[in-house]
């Protein structure tokens, strides 16, 4: 929030663009740690509970070993239609 405000007042062109380069960074850091804790917490996990949108290989269970459990329930009742 500081950076985007500094960004507002400044005027010369080389200045926006390492606050702007400042930000991508900090941006990538943060989605980089972000990924890691999720990553560290899921792995650690014994029980995981997700939708199968989230359980998909671009998710956070994306970030886990193939055979981690043994055991997978899917739960997608809600989704029948009924006659």
């Amino acid at each position: 929030m500081y950076l985007q405000s500094q960004l507002r007042q400044t005027r010369g062109q080389g200045e926006r663009r390492r606050i702007r380069d400042d930000i991508k960074s900090l941006r990538r850091e943060l989605r980089q740690r972000e990924s890691s804790a999720v990553g560290d917490i899921i792995r650690r996990a014994t029980v995981v509970l997700s939708t199968l949108t989230t359980a998909s290989d671009d998710g956070p269970l994306g970030l886990l070993d193939q055979h981690k459990f043994d055991i997978v329930v899917v739960d997608e009742c809600s989704q029948v239609c009924s006659l």
